[in-house]
């Protein structure tokens, strides 16, 4: 994230309100972050030129959306923090100024409970609503409409493995509503995976209940068939992705006009 960023963010749990600029420059750090991972992937060297910049132009705020929803569902500042820290001087930045060290391996970064994380004081939690109070960055009506989104896409994003998915889902979801065969290959063949797996956690989670029952009454096995399956469960996130759709647009407002938009404008008024 940089150094004065998280530097902004720390100071936010000591009362120092979020400059205006806080929210934007997070929105496009994360939008780059993305930009690279695209660019690593091996199905981004098959698409053509217009797809490629529409993936890197917009889907990437797909990714971002999803990464603001993870954020908004932490239980608190820690969790928050391991999500969106990197490696290298960031880690080093925040071990040096928090005396923190409680960064988990890959995969696990943010497992850990909010009130087991070792801190010397009380931090608090980022969460838009409170941000919003001094950035201003959201009119009231645009900040209920996110509220709505966060809100109903929280649920579908319990576990990395599933969240990461989803990101890689939406950053090939560019030319899908154009018919672009490349895309919707590509696309598929991430809603296959998560289809199986899904499916998977739905038989170990039914094989458990199945073990449990047998000593104990606590959840009888006629809930069973009243709970939602592994379908039901995919066509929620396939209604889901429209509301990650519409949360893009929200945190593409927020970050500003694209880089070379920016320069445009600042060298037309040199």
């Amino acid at each position: 994230m940089g150094a004065n960023l998280l530097h902004e963010y720390i100071m936010y749990s000591y009362d120092v309100p979020l400059s205006k600029h806080f929210m934007p420059t997070a929105m496009t750090l994360f939008a780059e972050r993305f930009r690279n991972v695209l660019r690593r992937q091996d199905e981004f060297d098959m698409l053509g030129p217009t797809q490629q910049k529409r993936a890197l132009e917009t889907c990437v705020f797909h990714a971002v959306a999803i990464t603001v929803t993870k954020l908004e569902a932490c239980e608190g500042f820690w969790q928050q923090l391991k999500f969106v820290v990197g490696s290298g001087q960031d880690r080093s930045y925040v071990t040096d100024v928090l005396d923190f060290d409680g960064f988990a391996a890959s995969g696990e970064s943010s497992g850990a409970r909010e009130d087991a994380t070792p801190r010397r004081r009380k931090m608090k939690k980022l969460r838009m609503a409170d941000a919003n109070k001094t950035t201003t960055v959201l009119d009231p009506e645009t900040m209920q409409r996110f509220g709505f989104l966060i809100g109903s896409l929280g649920a579908l994003l319990r576990d990395n493995e599933t969240l990461m998915l989803l990101v890689l889902m939406m950053l090939f979801d560019g030319g899908v509503g154009d018919g672009d065969v490349t895309c919707m290959a590509i696309q598929q063949k991430y809603l296959t995976i998560l289809r199986r797996r899904l499916k998977h956690q739905h038989g170990q989670r039914k094989r458990s209940l199945f073990d449990f029952e047998e000593d104990s009454d606590d959840e009888p096995l006629a809930n069973w068939e009243r709970r939602e399956s592994s379908e039901e469960e995919f066509d929620r996130f396939l209604a889901g992705l429209a509301h990650v759709k519409e949360l893009s647009k929200i945190v593409l407002a927020i970050s500003g006009p694209p880089p070379q938009q920016r320069g445009e404008g600042e060298s037309g008024r040199q």
